[in-house]
């Protein structure tokens, strides 16, 4: 959506096999629906999301959250109930998660990872 040719090329190689979290579409769309973000920004991610699959939080989800989220704070760190729903939703349909934030979501057991942003 803003033009990054790397993440672009990713999108367009992997495209109708995508997945979302209808958290991070939650997300995106508190980002997206500001007055000040661009139409073109909004324009830009509807298009996409046209060819994503969104997946929702069900019990398995909501599941492996929680013990995600349990395994994090055992370990002495902290996991948000959205970021531990959004690496839950990638481990129960066997996905990797795609994210800049690669930090936060590292100390997540069997979370496979991956950062577009970074060659």
């Amino acid at each position: 959506m803003r033009g990054n040719r790397p993440v672009n090329a990713k999108f367009s190689q992997y495209s109708a096999r995508l997945h979302l979290s209808v958290i991070s579409a939650a997300e995106v769309k508190s980002w997206l629906y500001r007055p000040a973000t661009p139409d073109r920004y909004v324009a830009g991610y509807l298009a996409l999301e046209r060819d994503l699959v969104l997946l929702s939080v069900d019990v398995a989800v909501a599941e492996a959250a929680g013990r995600i989220a349990a395994a994090v704070t055992a370990s002495g760190f902290s996991i948000g109930t959205p970021d531990a729903l959004i690496a839950a939703t990638a481990v129960v349909h066997d996905l990797t998660l795609v994210t800049h934030n690669t930090r936060d979501f590292a100390r997540v057991e069997s979370l496979r990872l991956a950062d577009w942003m970074t060659p």
